[in-house]
């Protein structure tokens, strides 16, 4: 339009707040999620773990169901810290298989498109870009991790009477702050990896080697120094004795908890490192 047409107008419509504007992100993010058939079948899989175990539940405060069964569940299959920890292990499970498709691609097609100079010269920080990209996960896998398993908490607690969730209440934040640090570890070791890497199933194939490379190292250091805290370099090995320690266990490395928790956070930190330095408008190439 010629500049001295002077017919142009400024907006005048409805502008998105601030605060909110990374949820622009996962909001256009989801719907090619959704397209896809597949994701749509593991997500629904996913929750059928844990309605089972609800189910199992209910079995266990039913006198005449387990009559019927002629059984005594409670002797089976207690309802303790275990139960939890396993329906909580199986869902972290389920939570990197969806994050092994769903987070590859998220970074990675922006950076390899110039997309991000696009975003980035609106009024759009590289931290609400973050943000936004985080969140597409962030909100899947705690649909499938903490939630449910904090909904079978619950659940739990409702039958089996008054005062039993005040008893129990360090499981209860066990399932929600150990769901949550695997959360963020997938969510950023994904997102860091698919700013550096454009091929999913180089990626793909990245996350999952590094889980069993890391393991194996940690063998070896504890071999070659006849230690137990080569685990601390396996990231996996990290997050199972942080698990046990949330709910109040000695793991089978006996490490401490806080050794695993310094683990992470330094993955976070390099993780968070990658990302900052990818993220960004432009990209100089010598």
């Amino acid at each position: 339009m010629a500049v001295y047409d002077q017919s142009y107008l400024t907006y005048t419509g409805p502008l998105t707040s601030p605060w909110k504007r990374f949820l622009i992100l996962p909001r256009y993010a989801y719907r090619a999620v959704f397209q896809s058939k597949l994701f749509i079948v593991l997500f629904i899989i996913s929750l059928v773990f844990p309605l089972l175990a609800s189910i199992w539940v209910y079995l266990h405060h039913n006198a005449e169901a387990m009559a019927i069964l002629n059984l005594d569940l409670r002797d089976l299959i207690p309802i303790n810290w275990r139960y939890f920890y396993v329906v909580a292990q199986f869902q972290s499970s389920f939570a990197t298989l969806l994050t092994l498709m769903l987070a590859p691609t998220l970074v990675s097609k922006d950076v390899e498109n110039n997309g991000l100079a696009l975003y980035l010269s609106r009024p759009f920080s590289r931290l609400e870009y973050v943000l936004g990209k985080m969140s597409v996960v962030l909100i899947l896998l705690s649909a499938v991790t903490w939630v449910p398993v904090l909904l079978l908490f619950l659940f739990q607690g409702y039958m089996a009477g008054p005062g039993w969730i005040i008893e129990n209440l360090r499981l209860g934040m066990a399932i929600v702050v150990g769901s949550w640090v695997w959360i963020l570890t997938l969510c950023l070791g994904s997102l860091a990896l698919s700013a550096w890497i454009k091929r999913k199933i180089t990626i793909q194939g990245v996350m999952i080697g590094f889980y069993f490379a890391t393991a194996v190292f940690a063998q070896v250091i504890n071999q070659l120094f006849e230690t137990k805290w080569g685990y601390l370099f396996s990231l996996s090995e990290a997050m199972g004795s942080l698990w046990y320690g949330l709910f109040g266990q000695t793991n089978r490395m006996d490490l401490p908890w806080a050794g695993s928790g310094f683990t992470i956070i330094v993955f976070f930190i390099i993780s968070l490192g990658l990302l900052s330095r990818k993220i960004r408008a432009y990209e100089i190439i010598n």
